[in-house]
């Protein structure tokens, strides 16, 4: 189905500040239908449908079936046109459609040094990742999100301990960091509190080292196998991950000695030139506990994190590195 987008970006100028340009953008959402895009999960929050790899997560009801197809096409545009125009929304997180008065149209005939800058074919990318990240069906926007899994929250001051469904993406892998508002960088706090959807025995032990241990949320697992997260490798990279990007984002304390950022720095290069299906993960445990033992006492956090993942990596299931999990398509075991 088509929509009209009315994106937004800033270019300076050659003599006078920052112009900010509106664009109308043709895209096309994807259709499959219910066979195509079937239910895989659901629970309380939200519900997720499975599509060519990947889960989408259920977002907004933006029209009805018994409208017409010009009709339908026009509420999906005004949907994507509204949502775009607030701060922290899931259309925001791609492209601004938010109009203000200054906005100058853009067309390559009057503006032709608009018409390659980087900042207008970055708003174009983003815009068209929208569309990929996109499916209809039902007359509901789905856009994709992380394959759901199971994230503790420990109690703090200001709130109970808790275990929810997740369906952040959190990003680990090379060359694939997407756009949207549930996307992020992985943290050591997602590789430490997190376990797969249908393994919640794998937090068991984290959880009972606070001393409230929250129930696991209900949820209906429709097609399991679309949960192929291999669990304890996943956790070590992205562990390693978390750690490299809490250097590179200067997040690590001023007391963090030099050898210490430069087994960081190792880390990084180590993950930037390897293959995912080359890494060594008893590698990265060995560098990851280096890190651990040289973390100063300001960083309390980050080690209580680490010593937990590499806890769980040692304690993992006999023979859960041997697991087979079930292909997509294959009934579940």
């Amino acid at each position: 189905m088509r929509a009209q987008i009315l994106i937004h970006y800033d270019i300076q100028g050659v003599w006078r500040g920052v112009h900010r340009y509106a664009e109308h953008m043709p895209i096309e959402i994807r259709e499959p239908g219910e066979n195509e895009a079937p239910i895989s999960v659901e629970w309380e929050y939200g519900v997720t449908r499975w599509f060519d790899g990947a889960h989408y997560r259920e977002i907004a009801t933006v029209f009805s079936e018994n409208m017409s197809r010009p009709e339908q096409e026009l509420a999906l545009s005004a949907h994507f046109n509204s949502d775009g125009a607030h701060s922290y929304s899931y259309t925001r997180a791609y492209t601004d459609t938010k109009s203000m008065s200054a906005d100058r149209k853009y067309s390559e005939r009057r503006h032709p040094d608009a018409a390659k800058h980087l900042k207008r074919l970055r708003a174009i990318e983003k815009t068209e990742a929208l569309a990929a990240d996109c499916i209809l069906v039902g007359g509901k926007i789905w856009m994709r999100c992380g394959e759901p899994r199971l994230v503790y929250r420990p109690a703090s001051r200001h709130h109970a301990a808790s275990l929810t469904v997740d369906t952040t993406d959190w990003n680990a892998e090379k060359d694939r960091y997407r756009f949207g508002k549930d996307v992020e960088y992985p943290s050591l706090d997602i590789a430490a509190y997190s376990a797969r959807l249908d393994a919640p025995e794998n937090l068991q032990a984290v959880m009972e080292r606070w001393a409230i241990v929250p129930d696991v949320p209900e949820f209906t697992l429709r097609m399991p196998e679309t949960i192929i997260r291999d669990e304890f490798p996943d956790m070590i990279k992205e562990a390693a991950y978390g750690l490299v990007f809490a250097w590179k984002f200067g997040e690590l304390s001023d007391k963090a000695s030099d050898d210490m950022r430069r087994m960081a720095a190792d880390l990084s290069e180590y993950l930037d030139e390897t293959d995912d299906g080359d890494i060594d993960h008893e590698h990265l445990v060995r560098q990851l506990t280096h890190v651990m033992e040289s973390l100063p006492g300001v960083e309390r956090k980050k080690r209580d994190l680490l010593d937990i993942v590499i806890r769980r990596w040692d304690d993992r299931p006999i023979g859960s590195d041997l697991a087979m999990r079930p292909l997509i398509g294959s009934p579940a075991g």
